[in-house]
């Protein structure tokens, strides 16, 4: 969950893959 941090404004980048791209 490190990279899930920033994933909210960082949609682009890999660990988005997470989850759904919310932008």
């Amino acid at each position: 969950m490190p990279e899930q941090t920033g994933n909210h404004h960082n949609d682009g980048g890999g660990a988005s893959r997470t989850k759904p791209q919310r932008k």
